[in-house]
């Protein structure tokens, strides 16, 4: 637990990072019962248990600060003492391709298009620090591709080129490209590069698939998933235009679908509205920009 003391509680309130009004809408029982934010904020048994404020995520800047991370010190009260002195990065967005390791590059390459024999195509956006495509991206991967078609593999970073072999037989497209926007900034790339290739063409996809590799998975067949659904629709007597694996949450007082795992049908894919809410997505600092901005507008 991180005790509460004057001093620590002096740091925060002066630092401004913890907003009282946010953090009541966010956190509706500190609320209800009573707390200040403050002590909540403080008295939290994990250090990145809960958010100061909708643009700092104690977690991301314990990844991109790892000396912070391995000290166990509170990535939120590190931050309050030190982040005018020493100019820290609280994002990954901060991140400058000169912090990823030397020889690993940024390209795009295409693995052949396949035939549509189940009429999905999935976009997947990954990131990884170290150059190097972890298996549990492959594994999901392999089970993306047992129910899609084609895949446009999007990875906001630089890979070593001699990971490209792990890619065979799973993407078809694959970029690798520190765009500084987080999984819709990958989203978005992905979009573009399956448009192009006719991977949305309305006479050979009916479904696309969006996911990242914010979770792991799967557990269970992906099939089974779209096969549930699918019988739903047939029930229903009428086609799905959305659905998606995720738990629905508030943050900052909004409903907010994260983006795990969503499916967009035809009614979507032809519609237009999502190509132009790609084409106008707003720019994001942060994570918790991504989440309002984003998550809880699409």
């Amino acid at each position: 637990m991180l005790l509460e003391n004057a001093e620590t509680r002096r740091v925060l309130m002066e630092s401004g990072l913890l907003d009282a009004e946010w953090y009541l809408r966010e956190y509706p029982e500190v609320a209800a019962r009573g707390i200040d934010p403050v002590q909540d904020f403080l008295a939290q048994p994990h250090p990145w248990t809960r958010l100061p404020n909708p643009d700092f995520i104690p977690s991301e800047y314990a990844a991109v600060n790892l000396d912070v991370k391995a000290s166990g010190i509170s990535p939120a009260i590190h931050y309050a003492k030190h982040d005018v002195r020493e100019g820290r990065c609280v994002s990954t967005l901060e991140e400058e391709t000169s912090r990823f390791p030397d020889g690993a590059v940024e390209l795009t390459r295409e693995f052949g298009v396949a035939p549509a024999k189940r009429r999905r195509t999935a976009i997947f956006a990954s990131y990884f620090a170290d150059g190097r495509i972890p298996e549990t991206v492959l594994h999901y991967l392999r089970g993306v591709k047992e129910v899609a078609d084609n895949i446009v593999f999007v990875a906001n970073c630089p890979v070593f080129p001699d990971e490209l072999p792990k890619l065979e037989g799973l993407a078809n497209v694959a970029v690798f490209r520190h765009h500084g926007r987080y999984d819709f900034g990958s989203y978005k790339i992905g979009w573009n590069e399956a448009k192009s290739r006719g991977l949305l063409n309305p006479k050979t996809c009916d479904e696309l698939i969006v996911c990242n590799d914010s979770c792991v998975g799967p557990v269970f067949p992906f099939g089974d998933s779209f096969d549930e659904m699918a019988r739903r629709a047939k029930k229903a007597g009428s086609p799905i235009d959305f659905w998606g694996v995720a738990l629905v949450r508030q943050y900052g007082g909004r409903i907010m679908i994260p983006s795990y795992f969503y499916v967009f049908g035809p009614a979507v894919l032809e519609g237009g509205e999502l190509e132009r809410w790609f084409d106008g997505m707003p720019p994001c600092r942060n994570r918790g920009q991504v989440i309002l901005n984003c998550e809880s507008r699409l």
